[in-house]
């Protein structure tokens, strides 16, 4: 295998890629300039051959990203404003309007840290945010229907710092103790059929955990 540059790199942290149906390359992350191209603050695109801005950036660091199966990249993080007015910590780049664009109708109320999409298309999010779309039960981790936030149970009792979706269950990871009633040690749980449960093996105990994989 050989290592291969993306032009000059960034001049800060990367803390999220995502790869696309044509091999675009997104990145975001505490950087403020990729590949020295204007407008790469904290979110830029690499084609293959050179990096892109989208729009003049983002206003704080994204911290997580995923791409929708239409091509739609949806980034969440700890910015606000990321169309100039709306976006708070969670927007998606259009790739009809080439721009950023507001999820729902109403905004999260706090950082967004993990991002998945499952097979049937729906996005999950999860972070340190209550209430998503209003829905009181939405508590650190939503599901986006296309058109509202769904709650999973009653949500977590804490933070949410990675999500992944495979064969219809939706891990978590966090530094929660409580998902819906089920109490936690591991700081790991698993939502399938309609419940939360705890893994079939037991972890250490620890304050966070941050991947799942």
């Amino acid at each position: 295998p050989t290592a291969n540059a993306l032009g000059t790199g960034l001049n800060g942290w990367c803390r999220t890629l995502t790869i696309d149906a044509t091999n675009n390359v997104s990145a975001g992350g505490d950087f403020t300039s990729a590949g020295g191209v204007a407008n790469t603050t904290y979110i830029a695109m690499w084609d293959g051959s050179i990096w892109y801005a989208m729009s003049t950036g983002l206003g704080a660091r994204a911290m997580a990203l995923a791409s929708a199966p239409n091509g739609d990249l949806f980034i969440g993080g700890e910015f606000t404003n990321a169309d100039g007015v709306n976006g708070d910590y969670l927007c998606k780049w259009s790739i009809s309007s080439n721009a950023f664009e507001m999820v729902g109708q109403v905004e999260l109320n706090n950082i967004v840290t993990a991002l998945a999409f499952g097979a049937t298309g729906y996005l999950y999010a999860g972070g340190a945010f209550t209430n998503a779309g209003g829905n009181a039960n939405a508590d650190y981790i939503a599901k986006w229907n296309g058109s509202q936030w769904e709650s999973l149970g009653s949500g977590t009792n804490g933070n949410i710092w990675d999500l992944k979706v495979e064969s219809g269950k939706v891990y978590a990871t966090g530094d929660f103790t409580t998902a819906g009633s089920l109490a936690l040690t591991d700081r790991v749980a698993v939502w399938t059929n309609g419940a939360w449960q705890p893994l079939d093996i037991d972890l250490p105990g620890t304050a966070t955990v941050y991947a799942v994989l």
